[in-house]
Parts: C-alpha cells; sequence; structure tokens
C-alpha cells in the first residue's frame, strides 16, 4: 500500500516520520530520576554506581593523606564512622552524580550534666547531649545552665502546686567561670550573639 503513496507522501514520510521518537525522554533518564539515596552502606554495595562513588572517596582520602590504616591499639578509643550518600541532579531531576562521603559519627555535641537537691536530698540527675553544637567549653556551660534554669522553674512550680514553699532561692552552681560571667553580665552577650536567643533566658531569671 505504502508503495503506490504519490511521491511527495513518500518523501513526508522519509523526512518526518524518525522525529517522533525525538521528544520522548529516554529509559534510563526516565530511570534516573527514580533513584533514592541509600540507607545504609549494605544497601549502597548493591549497587554499582554507590560503589564506585565510595571508591572515588576512599582514593581521594589516601591521596590527600587524611589518616592511614593502622592496626588499634589496646589503650586507644576508636570513633566510628558512617557513610554519607548524596546525589547530584540536573534540572530534569535526572543524577547527574552519585557522591559518597565518608565521615566520623561524632556529633561534637557536649553532653550536659546537672544534679538538683532539695536540702541535701538528690531529687534530679540529668545527662544528655545537647541541642545544638557549642563553639567552646564556655558555651556548652552555659547552655547548661539555661536548661538548669528551665528545670528548677518547673520544680518551683510543682512544689507550689503540692503547697510546699520554700523560704530561700534557689543557689546555682557552675564548674566553669566563663559561663557564670556570661550568665552574669549583659555585655557578655555581645559575645555570643551566635548563640540561640533563647538560651539567654539563663540571665533574665538570675
Amino acid at each position: 500500500m505504502v508503495n503506490h503513496l504519490p511521491y511527495r507522501l513518500h518523501q513526508y514520510q522519509h523526512h518526518h516520520h524518525p522525529h517522533h521518537h525525538h521528544h520522548h525522554p529516554s529509559h534510563d533518564n526516565v530511570l534516573q530520576i527514580f533513584v533514592k539515596i541509600p540507607t545504609s552502606f549494605i544497601v549502597a554495595n548493591n549497587s554499582p554506581e554507590w560503589r564506585q562513588a565510595m571508591k572515588e572517596e576512599y582514593d581521594a582520602l589516601i591521596k590527600n593523606g587524611t589518616w592511614s590504616l593502622v592496626p588499634r591499639a589496646s589503650n586507644t578509643n576508636v570513633v566510628d564512622g558512617k557513610w554519607v550518600y548524596m546525589l547530584k541532579r540536573d534540572k530534569n531531576g535526572v543524577v547527574t552524580r552519585y557522591k559518597a562521603r565518608f565521615t566520623a559519627k561524632d556529633d561534637r555535641r557536649s553532653t550536659g550534666r546537672f544534679a538538683i537537691y532539695l536540702g541535701s536530698n538528690l531529687i534530679s540527675w540529668t545527662a544528655r547531649k545537647q541541642r545544638t553544637i557549642s563553639c567552646s567549653s564556655q558555651e556548652a556551660e552555659y547552655k547548661d545552665l539555661a536548661d538548669i534554669v528551665v528545670e528548677l522553674t518547673w520544680l518551683q512550680a510543682l512544689l507550689n502546686e503540692l503547697g510546699i514553699c520554700s523560704s530561700s532561692t534557689p543557689i546555682l552552681w557552675c564548674n566553669n567561670l566563663g559561663a557564670t560571667y556570661f550568665s552574669a553580665n549583659p555585655i557578655f552577650h555581645a559575645r555570643t550573639k551566635h548563640v540561640e536567643i533563647d538560651y539567654h533566658f539563663v540571665w533574665i531569671s538570675l
């Protein structure tokens, strides 16, 4: 049937038919859009692309002399490491690069510890990681003071509801002199503008 078409229609078919599939995305690109970031090393290790990304990261660490593999000494602690995976995509959502970074598990957040006494009796003790990373030890202690003030305020309100009224003001002890200066003198707050404003609640309460 095609052989009996006029010459112009033959010419139209020849020039225009091959262009229909050019407007459709390739099968590989469609699959690239649905690529997900792996949730663990085991999942990533099953993918050739992620294995290659991890190899490139490992080779870069060795080349730059970031660290070297040595036998573990019996008197040292080891900080665990973890892989962080990322995807770089173009404007159409197609993956252009697989990224793998090897990092230490230590998040550098300080652990705050405080104890509350009622008279000579220990009634509360807490040790937990802070919500944010501190730039110095005195900043970490200052944030701990704010948490303690919140705890004391709640405890005073609870005792008042129970009909127990204390005639003395709670005493706050801190083993960091810099944090004590921060909490007692508002002038020092100019040096801690990067600290979240709610932590300055400790100075208002003193």
